[in-house]
């Protein structure tokens, strides 16, 4: 049996009733934190392109866009995957690599809303095509990402997106086959966007997000993938991976739910930034002057964390992929928020910080990333000061991973944040209180409506 026969079985069969109290609960912080992230990103000025693109597509008003109006399905799950990544405080996974939220999240809720699907049916799709992402991503990081430079958002994301709508779409088991196969042989997404801040990373999800249903619906309709799409002579891992582990793409299939291994971000930047923001934060808690005292900072990491030291950067979506920046605003104000974010690139502050940070490769650190890839980014920061000993703060897990997770209440907190200033602020109660019973919820064009433009 192949591995998209294996995924689209499993996807196909599994049920509601099948998934743990855990799993539902988790799934509901996916939508939870999602949704709050393409609320968040209608405050960005490039919601405003998101939205050019929409009305100039075609199609039916089936499905809303956050904060706007109704366009096709396709359009509003392409808007809204855009949206969630905006601010990149999207969710991640730590083997699979990517982010498999801002794609799954905003596909599921476009197309539940045109076929008016429950919300437990969204829940058991989103836990399905979780399973996906998770194993296919494994099965080819961290050498994708690292080595080729291939985002998981996008190769993997793709795929995850296909199983997804095959499932709410109704389709069996073989056509989910079929649809898995076309997404995987037509998939794509580079990293490259990093190096210059360009819209390749918000456009990854959304694209993924459509292609998912194109492929869906392409598989419909009748037309074919290949049976051995990910383990063939010319197949997927191939194409996007140096070293692949077919075995890992099935093998925790009806053992364990791989959206319980994703990660949630309190900070909005690169999550291979977070260990040293952590860090940094840590120590502004512990003296809240200590940027001002400081005559050195220096960072202590991986080569993976050390590529990103790239100080000064010219705007909001470069400063996202800046070490020395992120660092600088953690030593401030002991956060890097969506606010903090765009402020600091206008703060002398911020700009006469950043020169003073060096980031050194630590052989220690260097070597734990190589026996333990998870790891890629731990880090320490030591400030040095005018007043006696060095403040210093080693950090190997970034929270909101499994080691130190984000409570609910966290999310619900970082939610908040997202909806302020919003124009629609003012249904955050009830927007909440439909996410905390989402499964309840008899038609999720209901809960859509809550997001519409006022």
């Amino acid at each position: 049996m192949t591995i998209a026969t294996r995924l689209a079985r499993h996807v196909a069969a599994l049920r509601h009733a099948d998934l743990p109290d855990a799993t539902r609960e988790q799934a509901a912080r996916c939508l939870l934190d999602t949704v709050g992230n393409m609320l968040g990103g209608r405050q960005s000025p490039q919601a405003r392109t998101v939205d050019g693109y929409v009305r100039a597509s075609q199609g039916a008003a089936e499905a809303t866009v956050v904060g706007g109006g109704r366009a096709a399905c396709e359009a509003a799950a392409f808007a809204n995957a855009a949206l969630a990544r905006m601010h990149d405080l999207d969710d991640g996974h730590q083997a699979a690599m990517g982010h498999p939220a801002s794609v799954l999240v905003p596909t599921a809720l476009a197309l539940g809303q045109a076929l008016s699907t429950r919300g437990s049916e969204v829940i058991a799709a989103l836990v399905a095509a979780y399973d996906v992402y998770a194993g296919l991503g494994a099965a080819i990081n961290p050498s994708a990402y690292h080595e080729r430079g291939f985002d998981s958002t996008g190769i993997v994301g793709c795929v995850a997106a296909a199983a997804l709508a095959s499932r709410l779409g109704g389709l069996d088991a073989e056509c989910t086959g079929h649809a898995i196969g076309i997404a995987a042989s037509h998939a794509g997404g580079l990293i490259e966007y990093q190096n210059d801040g360009s819209a390749g990373k918000v456009l990854c999800p959304a694209w993924a997000a459509r292609a998912g249903l194109q492929a869906a619906g392409l598989a419909r309709a009748g037309f074919t993938g290949p049976a051995a799409v990910f383990e063939g002579a010319k197949g997927h891992f191939r194409a996007f991976s140096n070293h692949w582990d077919s075995e890992r793409a099935t093998s925790e299939l009806g053992r364990h739910f791989g959206i319980h291994d994703n990660y949630f971000k309190l900070h909005a930047c690169m999550r291979g930034l977070h260990g040293s923001v952590d860090a940094a934060a840590d120590l502004q808690r512990q003296r809240a002057t200590a940027w001002q005292e400081a005559t050195r900072i220096r960072i202590l990491t991986s080569s993976f964390v050390k590529r990103l030291d790239r100080p000064d950067p010219g705007d909001a979506a470069q400063a996202q992929c800046s070490l020395p920046y992120c660092v600088a605003l953690a030593l401030k104000h002991g956060r890097v928020g969506r606010a903090q974010m765009q402020s600091g690139l206008a703060d002398a502050d911020i700009a006469a910080l950043q020169r003073r940070i060096e980031v050194v490769v630590d052989g220690a650190l260097e070597d734990l990333w190589i026996r333990e890839p998870q790891t890629w980014g731990a880090a320490e920061v030591i400030v040095e000061t005018r007043h006696g000993q060095p403040l210093r703060r080693q950090v190997i897990a970034a929270r909101g991973g499994a080691a130190l997770p984000l409570s609910t209440q966290d999310l619900e907190v970082k939610f908040r944040e997202q909806l302020a200033q919003t124009e629609l602020a003012a249904r955050g109660d009830a927007i909440l209180a439909a996410l905390r019973d989402f499964d309840r919820i008899d038609d999720v064009g209901r809960f859509m409506d809550l997001l519409a433009a006022p």
